[in-house]
C-alpha cells in the first residue's frame, strides 16, 4: 500500500492524494465489515448479476470503497453510487452498473446489519483476533477501547501471540 499509493496519486494535487490515501486506508480498515454487508445486500438483491459483481474482486473493492465514502466523507450517497457505477465502465465491467447500484444502496442502508452483527464484526476484526483480544484484555476493556481500532491512524500494528493450529 505504501508503495502503490504514491504511484496512484502521482500528478494529483496534494489534497487529492490525501483523499485517496484516506479512502484506501479506511476501506481496508473496515473491509471485513463491508464484505459481510455486501454479501447480505447481494443476497437481498437475489440476482445472478449481483452475486457475479460481488464475487469479482475489483468490483468488490470498488463497492467497499463506496461504502466507506458513504459513511466517512461528506459526499452524498447519490454522488458515491454514481461514481461507483462510472467506475464499473472504467474497469471494463459495464455490465455491473445496475447490480453495483442496487448492492451499494442496499448495503449502505444497512438493513439491520448492525443489530445482527457480532462484536467481532462491529469492530471489523476476524473472530480469532477478537477472541485473542478478549482473552488478553477482557471483554469490558475491549468494549471500551475497541472502537478506537476503527479510527485513525492509517497504520495499526497489533502484537498478538501466534499459535500453531
Amino acid at each position: 500500500l505504501e508503495d502503490a499509493l504514491p504511484r496512484a496519486s502521482a500528478g494529483l494535487e496534494a489534497r487529492a492524494g490525501g483523499v485517496i490515501h484516506d479512502t484506501v486506508a479506511g476501506t481496508l480498515r473496515h473491509l471485513h465489515q463491508y464484505e459481510r454487508r455486501l454479501d447480505a445486500a447481494a443476497a437481498a438483491a437475489a440476482g445472478d448479476r449481483a452475486w457475479r459483481a460481488v464475487e469479482d474482486m475489483p468490483l468488490r473493492l470498488l463497492m467497499a470503497s463506496a461504502l466507506f465514502q458513504c459513511e466517512h466523507t461528506p459526499a452524498s450517497a447519490e454522488h458515491v453510487v454514481r461514481s461507483a457505477t462510472e467506475g464499473c465502465a472504467q474497469l471494463g465491467r459495464a455490465w455491473a452498473q445496475a447490480p453495483i447500484e442496487s448492492v451499494v444502496r442496499n448495503a449502505a442502508a444497512g438493513r439491520g446489519f448492525f443489530s445482527r452483527a457480532g462484536a467481532a464484526e462491529r469492530l471489523s476484526l476476524p473472530a480469532w483476533l477478537h477472541e485473542d483480544l478478549v482473552s488478553n484484555l477482557g471483554a469490558r476493556r475491549l468494549d471500551a477501547f475497541g472502537p478506537l481500532l476503527l479510527q485513525r491512524p492509517s497504520r495499526l500494528h497489533l502484537a498478538v501471540a501466534s499459535f500453531a493450529g
